[in-house]
C-alpha cells in the first residue's frame, strides 16, 4: 500500500508557492502568517516603505504594550533630568543599539536604553536616518551629549570613598557591595546609581568606541545566570520571560527587523524594543539579587561581585586591544603549509596507486554492483507529486524509495579525500577495516580513523590524518588571521572572549564576527567574517603561535646558529623554497623562531654540503 496515495484527493494547488504581492495582500488583509511575513522581509522585490510598514506592524503587535511606558529622549536637559532622576533612585539600566553590527570597534551607535526602577523606559535615539536618503535625522542627540552624562556620573563615582583601595576592585565589587549594603539593606542615599547591564561587556565596548567613555558595569545579569544555573540560559529575553513576566511573547531584534537596518526604523517605534530591553535589565536584575543575597550563597555572591565581574573589565580590555599579526610571516606559512599538502597529496597518490588492483577487483564483486536504496527524507520539502515522480517505488510497509547509484558508481578514481562517503566505501568494503565506533559504523571521523589506525595501521590513513591537521591549521589560522587583519583599520585582529562560555565554569572563545560593510552607501551589507578560537591556538605547532607578535617580528636579534645542509636540500625563505645555490642577500630563512638574515653560506665540494650562518 502506497502511504502517500491517502492524500490523492488533497488539493495540491492549495500549496502552490505565492508570489510576493499575493503575500503583500495576505498581510494587509491581515491573514498572513509568520511564515508568509518573513518570506517577503528576506525578498528584496519589496520597496523599503513596504519594509518598514511591515516591521513596524510586528513590533506593535508584539510589544506595543509597552508604548505608554516609554519615553524618546531628544532635549539635552530632558535627557540630564533622566539621569538625575536614575541618581536619587540608585539604579540605571543601561543597554546599546548599533546599526546592526556586532563589531564594537567599527559600528555606529543607532541609540541608548536606559531605565530606573519606578520610572519609564527611556530610548535616546542618535544615528537613525532617513530610510530613502540614508541621512541622519538632525534633531537627536548626539554620541558627545551620552559621553557627558556618563562623565557626569563618573565625576559623582569619584567623590565615593571605597574602603579598600586596591585598584582593580574600585570599580566594580567595592561599588556593587557598597551599594548593597546602603540602598539595597538600609536604603540610604548612594553617590551614584548601580549600572545595571546584561551582557556588559559588548555595551562597554560599544560606548568606549564611539562615545570615548569607560562606563562601569557594576552588574551583569548574564554573567549572574550563568552562575546561578549553568545549566540554564542565560540571554535577557529567555530570563525575563522565564521568571518575571510569562505572558510576553517570545521575540528577538533580529526576527523583528528581519533583513532590515535598525537606523531605518522610526525611532518611536524602535524605541518599544530598544527601551523595554533596560526595564527587563532591571527586573532580572532584582529577581537574580534575592537568590545571590540568599543565605547558604555567601561564597556564590562574593565569587559574582570579586571575581567574575572583575574579569568582565579584563576580557573587554582584551578584546579591544587584540593582537598584532605578522601578515608577511602568515603568507609564508600559507606557501609553507601548502607545500606540504602537496606532498602529502604525492604520497597519498602514491599509496593509492598499490590499491588500485583491489579496487578494480572488488569492483567485479556483487556487494559493489548492487543498487543502493534511498528512501524520502524525513524533513522535505517537496509536493507529494513530486515525491511520487522522485521516488516511484514502495517498500512492504507502504514508504516511497528510489534506487541509487551502486557503491562501485558512488566511488571515483582518483578517489577524492574530501568524500566522507566514497572514503568510506574504500575503508570499509575495499580495504575491509575494523568497525570502531557502533553509533557510527561506517564514520570516517578524524577520533575514528585514529583509533582504526591503531587497530591495524595503514600509511593511508595516517597520511589522511596528517594531511587533516595541516588543512585545519589553513583554514582555521592561516587562512582566517589575513581576511581578519583586513577589518580592523590597525591590522591587528580581534576575538570573542566568552568567560563562562563552558557550562563548568571555563573560558570559551571563537563565533563569526558580525560587521556592517559599506554602511551608509547603496552597497551596504551586513557581513559575517569567521572568528578564531583564540584560547585554543595549538601549542605543537610553534609557526601557528609565532603568527600573533607584540609588534613585529623584525629587526636585529641577539642569536646566531650555524648548520649543515646537502646541496639537493630547498630552504624556506621569505621568497619560498630555495636551494642555497640559488639564494641571494634579500632572502630571509624562516625558522619556527622566526625570520632570520643570512650571514655567511659556504659550500663543500667533498662533502656536497652547504654550512650557513644565520
Amino acid at each position: 500500500m502506497d502511504i502517500l496515495g491517502l492524500f490523492d484527493d488533497i488539493d495540491l494547488n492549495k500549496n502552490k508557492k505565492k508570489s510576493i504581492n499575493d503575500l503583500l495582500a495576505l498581510i494587509k488583509a491581515k491573514e498572513a502568517t509568520e511564515s508568509d511575513i518573513k518570506t517577503v522581509l528576506k525578498s528584496n522585490k519589496i520597496s523599503i516603505d513596504e519594509r518598514i510598514s511591515i516591521i513596524h506592524e510586528r513590533v506593535l503587535k508584539v510589544l506595543g504594550k509597552q508604548k505608554k511606558n516609554i519615553v524618546v529622549i531628544s532635549d539635552k536637559t530632558e535627557f540630564h533630568n533622566y539621569i538625575l532622576e536614575a541618581c536619587k533612585v540608585g539604579v540605571l539600566a543601561v543597554d546599546t543599539e548599533t546599526n546592526n553590527s556586532l563589531d564594537p570597534i567599527t559600528c555606529k551607535i543607532i541609540g541608548l536604553c536606559l531605565h530606573y526602577p519606578g520610572g519609564k523606559q527611556a530610548y535616546i535615539p542618535i544615528n537613525h536616518r532617513d530610510p530613502h536618503t540614508k541621512k541622519r535625522l538632525d534633531w537627536q542627540l548626539t554620541e558627545k551629549d551620552i559621553a557627558d552624562e556618563f562623565n557626569f556620573l563618573a565625576e559623582l563615582r569619584s567623590k565615593w570613598q571605597p574602603e579598600f583601595t586596591a585598584p582593580s576592585q574600585v570599580e566594580t565589587q567595592q561599588y556593587l557591595e557598597y551599594w548593597i549594603e546602603h540602598k539595597l539593606k538600609r536604603n540610604e542615599d548612594v553617590p551614584c546609581p548601580l549600572i545595571v547591564m546584561a551582557n556588559g561587556k559588548f555595551d562597554r565596548e560599544v560606548i568606549y568606541c564611539t562615545c570615548g567613555v569607560l562606563v562601569p558595569v557594576d552588574y551583569d545579569t548574564q554573567l549572574a545566570a550563568r552562575l546561578i544555573d549553568e545549566n540554564d540560559l542565560a540571554g535577557l529575553k529567555y530570563l525575563y520571560t522565564k521568571f518575571i513576566d510569562k505572558t510576553q511573547s517570545k521575540y528577538n531584534l533580529e526576527g523583528l527587523y528581519l533583513n532590515t537596518f535598525y537606523a531605518d526604523s522610526d525611532p518611536n517605534i524602535f524605541a518599544l524594543y530598544a527601551a523595554t530591553d533596560a526595564l527587563m535589565t532591571n527586573k532580572v536584575c532584582e529577581f537574580q539579587l534575592k537568590t545571590l543575597l540568599a543565605e547558604g550563597n555567601e561564597r556564590l555572591f562574593k565569587l559574582f561581585t570579586r571575581v567574575e565581574m572583575n574579569i568582565l573589565l579584563a576580557t573587554a580590555a582584551q578584546e579591544l586591544v587584540g593582537i598584532k599579526v605578522d601578515e608577511v610571516y602568515g603568507k609564508m606559512l600559507k606557501k609553507k603549509y601548502t607545500r606540504l599538502v602537496e606532498q602529502l597529496d604525492e604520497k597519498v597518490e602514491v599509496e593509492m596507486a598499490q590499491y588500485k588492483p583491489l579496487i578494480d577487483q572488488w569492483r567485479l564483486t556483487p556487494e559493489a554492483n548492487e543498487k543502493t536504496i534511498v528512501y524520502v527524507p524525513k524533513k522535505t520539502k517537496l509536493s507529494l507529486s513530486d515525491i511520487k515522480k522522485k521516488y516511484p517505488n514502495v517498500d512492504e510497509e507502504g514508504n516511497r524509495f528510489k534506487y541509487g547509484a551502486t557503491k562501485s558508481e558512488q566511488l571515483n578514481w582518483p578517489i577524492p579525500l574530501s568524500s566522507p562517503v566514497q572514503l568510506s566505501i574504500l575503508l570499509y568494503d575495499v580495504l575491509k577495516m575494523p568497525v570502531v565506533d557502533k553509533e557510527n559504523p561506517r564514520g570516517t571521523g578524524g577520533d575514528i580513523l585514529e583509533e582504526m589506525n591503531e587497530l591495524k595501521p595503514t600509511k593511508l590513513i595516517g597520511y589522511i590524518l596528517e594531511r587533516r591537521g595541516y588543512m585545519k591549521l589553513i583554514s582555521t589560522y592561516i587562512d582566517t588571521i589575513p581576511i581578519l587583519c583586513k577589518h580592523w583599520p590597525d591590522g591587528r585582529i580581534r576575538f570573542h572572549l566568552n568567560q563562562l562560555g563552558t557550562d563548568t565554569g571555563r573560558f570559551s572563545s571563537g563565533g563569526d564576527i558580525a560587521y556592517v560593510d559599506n554602511y551608509g552607501t547603496d552597497e551596504e551589507e551586513r557581513v559575517e567574517v569567521p572568528g578564531i578560537n583564540i584560547q585554543n591556538i595549538p601549542s605543537g605547532s610553534t609557526n601557528i603561535r609565532t603568527l600573533f607578535v607584540g609588534e613585529t617580528t623584525y629587526g636585529e636579534k641577539d642569536f646566531t646558529d650555524n648548520f649543515e645542509i646537502n646541496e639537493y636540500e630547498e630552504l624556506e625563505t621569505n621568497n619560498g623554497y630555495k636551494y642555497c645555490k640559488d639564494l641571494t642577500q634579500d632572502d630571509l630563512l624562516v625558522t619556527d623562531e622566526g625570520l632570520f638574515k643570512i650571514k655567511e653560506i659556504s659550500y663543500s665540494k667533498q662533502n656536497k654540503t652547504y654550512s650557513i650562518s644565520i
